[in-house]
């Protein structure tokens, strides 16, 4: 997580298995969590 994203109200968010990665808002974390597989 860079500076500048957190700063923004963001985090990257990455699958360990397939390596993808994705910027999500705070706020969104806890539902895309709940989301994956």
């Amino acid at each position: 997580v860079g500076v500048k994203d957190l700063k923004e109200g963001k985090v990257t968010l990455r699958n360990m298995r397939t390596g993808k990665q994705e910027l999500v808002a705070r706020k969104e974390l806890a539902g895309k969590l709940k989301t994956v597989p």
